[in-house]
Parts: C-alpha cells; structure tokens; sequence
C-alpha cells in the first residue's frame, strides 16, 4: 500500500510537471520536484509489475486470483466439529461395552488411550 500511494504522489508530480511545462518529463525532473533520490523514483516505479490485485482475473475462466489460491492448513470448522461428534459417539458405545470386548474393539481399531484414530472413523460410516 505504501508503495503504491508514493507511486500515486509521483504520477501528480509528473502530471503537474508536464502542464507547467508542457513537454516530457525526465525521471530527473521528478526526482528534483519530489525531493526523492534516483535509486528511491526507480525503486518506487520499478516495484509496479511487482504487485498483483487478488481480485483480478487469473486467466481462468471467471476465477480470481484469491479463488485459486489454496490454504493447505485450513480445517473446515464444520467437518472438525463432524469428526469430533463421530470420535466421541464411538467413544461412548465402546465404553458401554462389556470389559472384553472393549480391549478387542481397542486393540482392532487403534484405540489407544481412549483416543480414536482414523480407521475408527471407517467404523462410524465416515
């Protein structure tokens, strides 16, 4: 953002430069007006293909940019809160069971340590 308002701020400098004097406008100029450096004007309009609206077309289709990005640490709060009711459903009917037959659905499933694992989701119709 910072960038691209001092990007803004040399545009007008050089729209008014150009009406004052009406002919081109060398980076020189701007730099003199703006009271910038060089390095800080080539730095500043060099960065311009550098940036990327999100909300502009990716060139697929109608999607956006944003849309075709990927968080591949998201977890779906709905499906977390599924799996959770399905591991705790388990849980209990496993816990109704008989001593015996509790250890052999524990030692089938991966049960350790009143944990559900993943295959024990298998078993409650993932």
């Amino acid at each position: 953002v910072y960038i691209s308002e001092e990007r803004r701020k040399l545009q007008k400098i050089k729209d008014r430069l150009q009406q004052r004097t009406n002919k081109s406008i060398t980076i020189d100029e701007i730099a003199e007006e703006a009271d910038t450096s060089l390095s800080r004007i080539y730095e500043v309009l060099g960065s311009q293909m550098a940036y990327v609206s999100l909300e502009s077309s990716s060139g697929q289709g109608d999607n956006s940019y944003k849309d075709t990005l990927i968080d591949k640490m998201y977890i779906d709060p709905l499906r977390q809160l599924i799996v959770r009711e399905r591991k705790h459903t388990v849980q209990v009917v496993v816990d109704s069971l008989r001593s015996q037959e509790t250890a052999v659905v524990r030692l089938r499933y991966g049960m350790d340590d009143r944990v559900v694992n993943i295959p024990m989701l298998k078993l409650a119709g993932n």
